[in-house]
């Protein structure tokens, strides 16, 4: 019994499992996503916090790519930064913006939430919302896209981080019409 079943399984193998797959041919994408980061936790004495992306974008419009830029916090209250990805969307359709959602020190003071304690800035607790109580949640979202809407004159409509709960996703979809969310580290 166990040999018929082998064989039987080895004939509709060789009759199907090779047969061709009729499907819809649909179109491939790639994206690139850059997160960039403003003055807060970093300096360097070489370079600017645009010179990367400047570059980044250089090289995606002489190869014609489209990039989404996600912006933390202190980036979009850079007035340096947030006016260049304001030029760059306002003239070239195929760059976006959207929100690096990485909470810093300033995001925290800024919506009126305690920042956690500790000697790495990049524990889970500091950086990702998840690490902050619900309530807390939604003031660093709102302190954010408040922000940006003052910036650019609209709300983004994707997001990316470390990581991305389901409670901050389901608010950022809801009340900011949030249609994408990219997990990205680097």
């Amino acid at each position: 019994k166990l040999i018929k079943s082998f064989l039987l399984f080895v004939i509709c193998y060789l009759l199907f499992g090779n047969s061709p797959v009729f499907g819809v041919d649909r179109p491939h994408y790639v994206t690139f996503t850059n997160p960039v980061r403003g003055p807060e936790r970093g300096y360097s004495p070489v370079q600017t916090h645009l010179d990367l992306p400047i570059y980044q974008y250089q090289l995606a419009k002489e190869n014609n790519f489209p990039v989404d830029w996600l912006l933390r916090f202190d980036a979009v209250s850079d007035a340096t930064i947030s006016g260049y990805f304001k030029t760059i969307t306002a003239t070239d359709s195929s760059q976006m913006v959207g929100a690096f959602l990485e909470v810093t020190p300033n995001m925290a003071a800024a919506a009126g939430v305690e920042y956690p304690a500790g000697d790495h800035w990049s524990l889970a607790n500091r950086i990702f919302l998840s690490g902050f109580s619900q309530p807390d949640r939604l003031r660093l979202i709102d302190t954010y896209m408040n922000l940006f809407y003052e910036k650019f004159g609209y709300y983004l409509q994707f997001v990316g981080a470390w990581h991305l709960d389901a409670f901050s996703l389901e608010y950022l979809s809801s009340h900011y019409s949030v249609i994408t969310a990219i997990v990205c580290d680097e």
